[in-house]
C-alpha cells in the first residue's frame, strides 16, 4: 500500500554504504520505521527532508505485518533551522524527540500528540526566551497524554506557607500531606520547582519560554520527570541529550 502523510523525523541512523533508516512520527499512522535507500548520497533526492525534527511530506510503501517500510519521496515542509543554531534549544528539542521516542508504541495514530510535538518545535524554533521551559511543558502534556496527568497545584497555596520541600506522588500525580504520606513511590520537589511548575502547568505554549529556570532547578525537573515516567512506563527513562546543557 502507498502511503502519503506528513510525518515528523524522530530519528536517524546510517544503514549500508549510503542508506538511512528513520523512525518517522507520522500524523495518520502514528510511529513508524522506514528505509532511505541512498540518503546518504551526495546528490539523494531526498536532500534536507530527512534531517531529525524536520516535519515532511512523505510517500512510502506500508507493507503488512513488516516493521521496516520504503520510503519512495520526501518533501521538507519545516526546517526548523534557528533551532540548530542554539546548543541550548537544539538539546531541548532532542529531548523532547528523545520522550516521543520512548513513549510512542509503533503504528498507534495519536494526532494529538503528532500537533503538540509539532508545535512545541515551532516554538522552539522562534523563541528568543527559554527553551528548558517549552521541555517541561511539553512533558507535561506528555504524561497527561498517554493518562498519567500530572498536577501541580493541589492544596498548594496552603502547603507553601508549611514547608521549604512537598512530596509529589508518583503513582497519584499530584501534591501529597507529608505527614499522612502512605506512598510508596514519591519524588520530593523543593518549593521554589513546583511554583515553577505549577506556573508551567498553566502556560499557553507560545507564553511558556518567558518563564525562567536556573540551571539547578533544571536538574531537578529533570530528574523529576525521569523519575515519573520511567515508574508509569514500568521501564527505564532517560534524556541522554540532558547533557549538552551543562
Amino acid at each position: 500500500m502507498i502511503i502519503n502523510t506528513e510525518a515528523i523525523i524522530l530519528k536517524s541512523i546510517k544503514y549500508g554504504d549510503s542508506s538511512k533508516i528513520l523512525s518517522i512520527f507520522t500524523r495518520d499512522f502514528g510511529r513508524l520505521s522506514v528505509i532511505a535507500k541512498g540518503a546518504r548520497q551526495t546528490k539523494s533526492k531526498f536532500g534536507a527532508a530527512l534531517e531529525p525534527m524536520s516535519v515532511s511530506n512523505l510517500c512510502f510503501y506500508k507493507k503488512a505485518n513488516r516493521d521496516l517500510h520504503t520510503l519512495s519521496s520526501a518533501d521538507s515542509v519545516i526546517n526548523f533551522n534557528n533551532i540548530q543554531n542554539s546548543l541550548e534549544n537544539m538539546a531541548c528539542a532532542m529531548m523532547i524527540l528523545e520522550s516521543v521516542l520512548q513513549t510512542l508504541v509503533e503504528n498507534e495514530m495519536n494526532i494529538n500528540l503528532f500537533e503538540l510535538l509539532k508545535s512545541s518545535l515551532i516554538e522552539l524554533n522562534k523563541t528568543t526566551g527559554n527553551p528548558f521551559s517549552i521541555f517541561t511543558l511539553f512533558q507535561i502534556e506528555l504524561a497527561h497524554n498517554l493518562g498519567f496527568s500530572m498536577k501541580f497545584d493541589y492544596n498548594y497555596e496552603n502547603l507553601m506557607i508549611k514547608s521549604k520541600s512537598f512530596i509529589f506522588s508518583l503513582e497519584n500525580g499530584y501534591i501529597v500531606n507529608e505527614k499522612n504520606n502512605k506512598s510508596k513511590f514519591f519524588f520530593r520537589l523543593e518549593n521554589e520547582v513546583l511554583a515553577i511548575l505549577n506556573k508551567i502547568e498553566k502556560a499557553k505554549m507560545e507564553e511558556v519560554s518567558n518563564i525562567n529556570i536556573s540551571i539547578s532547578n533544571r536538574k531537578q525537573i529533570k530528574d523529576f520527570f525521569i523519575n515519573y515516567f520511567s515508574f508509569h512506563l514500568e521501564k527505564p527513562f532517560g534524556y541522554k541529550t540532558f547533557r549538552l546543557l551543562k
